[in-house]
């Protein structure tokens, strides 16, 4: 990580890939198979994508072939926001999938179907 990325916050490993959430809000995913582990796409600035300060990033989740990474995010420390962000990484696209007013979600991955995303 570099000085201008930050220092990570949040790491999510599936299978072989590795995504890290930096304190800067940078957003960076690997590919760990070889021996020399190497990024797998440019890192995506979240800041830029949200520029409300009171968000936060409160989890993240790459799927097992590393393509698509869930991102949970919070409006305030004490409010979460029902909203399940999707970086479609191959395309730098980011979607949000809101779930309204139920309750918080969750996301974990298995290793299973990477096209799958579950809730708990």
């Amino acid at each position: 990580m570099t000085e201008v990325e930050g220092s990570p916050l949040h790491m999510h490993i599936a299978d072989r890939y590795l995504v890290v959430y930096t304190s800067n809000g940078f957003l960076k995913s690997y590919d760990t198979y070889r021996r020399e582990t190497r990024q797998s796409n440019p890192p995506k600035n979240l800041k830029e994508n949200f520029p409300d300060e009171e968000c936060v990033i409160r989890s993240i989740k790459v799927n097992c072939n590393g393509t698509k990474v869930a991102i949970l995010a919070s409006k305030s420390a004490s409010s979460p926001d029902p909203r399940l962000i999707v970086w479609y990484c191959e395309t730098d696209v980011l979607l949000g999938y809101d779930f309204g007013k139920g309750k918080p979600l969750k996301p974990f991955g298995k290793n299973i179907d990477c096209k799958l995303l579950l809730n708990e």
